[in-house]
């Protein structure tokens, strides 16, 4: 019985949340004696060799191709779990169907329901709007057909998750929330779903790190989701009267040259952009506090991780799974979403009580411990024998 992982990007432990997730998985039930395979479309990180898999294809000539299909079958392929693709999903179900093999297919959804419409937002839209005469006409157009712009997008993504719904054996979510609202934008069969959080992706071995005076962000920098302009105003509120602690920015993303012109322009000499990182455990040794403000997430590893290494995260109350990922006044903070002034009195309270934040930096490192491989792997264990 072979089990075969699908990704858009290569899997890789150095590349991406679903990518480092997907080793994560793998490498443990290759450790239970299962033979678990890599199939994706893009390479990403192509001087990584992994050595999480019995074997990885690269999908060249489309999942209709005699290769892939020559590979299902020479591998024993029984479980095709895909790593949050809707357009992929509805390619394999075609070829297993049209090839009539016994193949359960499984769609992973990485990210809160209808997240993808939550980024479509007229926050982040009208930035990118009115910036050339050249294109005034056509802007003010857009403007006054945005509403109908954000149902014209939501109402295609309805019909994706409708598509999903039908087209897979199964659906795995990250929390049971999330089931909720899947069901009821599409009407689907409960017992359909199942419910797996993410696990932990390192094992740090205590938390006697000497933190220091940094607040870290890091992930991709890009507003539509992950709002970092909040995070730069804020500190640019009371940075003066904290010189002696830096924000750190590490990753990079489309919106990288935007951050740094609010940092200029706050005067923010307390700042630094650190750029991407394959490594970011050295960050986290170091860091005392997270912060993150994004518009909405799946299960952030960046949470866990920060956990991890005692790194006490602040966060907004934007997405459902949060109550599980974070121990609210015990491992970190959530602060109602949007709520400027509470999130920057808990940041300046957690700067200012040196012994608390110790505190709950060692509840942190135990709260994280809740998601270690070994307490998340039999849930996987159990679909896959299904």
């Amino acid at each position: 019985m072979g089990i075969l992982f699908f990704t858009n990007i290569r899997a890789s432990s150095l590349f991406g949340g679903v990518e480092k997730i997907t080793t994560t998985i793998s490498k443990s039930l290759r450790d239970m004696g299962y033979n678990v395979y890599n199939a994706y479309l893009n390479f990403g990180e192509t001087n990584v060799i992994s050595n999480c898999f019995d074997c990885e294809l690269h999908v060249k000539n489309g999942f209709s191709s005699n290769d892939f299909i020559q590979f299902l079958r020479q591998k024993h392929i029984s479980k095709i779990i895909c790593q949050n693709d809707f357009d992929s999903l509805i390619a394999l179900r075609k070829t297993i169907d049209d090839n009539n093999l016994a193949i359960k297919l499984i769609f992973v959804h990485h990210m809160t329901p209808l997240s993808e419409v939550s980024f479509f937002n007229w926050e982040t839209y009208s930035r990118s709007l009115f910036k050339k005469k050249s294109r005034v006409l056509k802007d003010i157009a857009c403007a006054l057909t945005w509403k109908i712009r954000y149902q014209y997008v939501k109402y295609r993504w309805i019909r994706k998750y409708r598509e999903i719904s039908i087209h897979s054996d199964r659906i795995i979510l990250l929390c049971d929330k999330y089931t909720e609202d899947w069901v009821e934008i599409t009407d689907s069969i409960k017992s359909k779903f199942l419910t797996i959080p993410n696990p932990n992706t390192y094992t740090p071995n205590s938390n006697n790190y000497k933190k220091k005076n940094v607040i870290l962000v890091i992930g991709r920098l890009e507003e539509s989701q992950k709002r970092i302009s909040k995070i730069i105003k804020y500190w640019g509120r009371i940075c003066f009267s904290n010189l002696s602690w830096t924000l750190k920015i590490v990753g990079t993303g489309p919106d990288l040259n935007y951050y740094k012109y609010l940092a200029r322009k706050n005067k923010i000499s307390n700042i630094e952009f650190c750029g991407y990182h394959k490594n970011p455990i050295p960050f986290y040794q170091e860091a005392s506090i997270l912060l993150m403000t994004s518009r909405d997430e799946g299960w952030p590893l960046t949470l866990l991780e920060a956990q991890q290494f005692g790194c006490v995260p602040i966060v907004y109350d934007s997405f459902k799974s949060l109550s599980e990922c974070v121990g609210n006044g015990y491992s970190g903070y959530i602060i109602p979403n949007d709520d400027d002034k509470a999130y920057i009195n808990c940041l300046q309270d957690l700067i200012n009580d040196r012994n608390h934040r110790l505190v709950m930096s060692d509840n942190a490192c135990e709260y994280s411990n809740n998601f270690n491989i070994e307490k998340i792997i039999p849930k996987w264990v159990g679909l896959i024998n299904s």
